[in-house]
């Protein structure tokens, strides 16, 4: 059994603390009815539903899933992070469980276009950045 500071409950413990909320404040901007299922996730060092899993990446994007599902890396998402969809790979990799549960399936499958899209728009923005780089550059050297 996983110690409380390795569980999943501890890091999303982590994840309210580091944006000062409490249960009740958590469970409203993860749009929960009450306070109960997170409260009692936390004190009772329980399992997470995918449904609360879900709630928090969508709420939270700049938390790094990986951290918040395995404890690997860095809390918060940096610059060098992964595409979506290689995301979603490696925490496939690291959690077959995730594969069996249903939920999940459905999630991927209805979300993969948005997740593609999102991967493509932030290469463009990337791309209109060096652009706009470059044009700088040009006009600088000009004047």
């Amino acid at each position: 059994m996983l110690s409380k500071t390795e569980s999943v409950s501890s890091r999303i413990e982590l994840v309210m603390q580091y944006y000062n909320f409490n249960y009740t404040s958590f469970s409203k901007k993860l749009k929960l009815t009450n306070n109960v299922t997170i409260g009692r996730l936390i004190k009772e060092n329980r399992n997470p539903s995918f449904d609360i899993l879900n709630r928090i990446a969508v709420t939270f994007p700049e938390i790094n899933c990986k951290w918040l599902l395995t404890g690997e890396g860095n809390m918060k998402n940096d610059s060098s992070n992964l595409s979506n969809i290689e995301l979603i790979n490696n925490l496939i990799d690291q959690n077959e469980n995730l594969l069996k549960d249903e939920d999940f399936r459905k999630y991927i499958r209805a979300n993969i276009k948005r997740l593609q899209a999102e991967d493509l728009r932030s290469e463009r923005i990337i791309e209109m950045k060096k652009l706009k780089d470059i044009i700088l550059k040009k006009q600088n050297t000009k004047e």
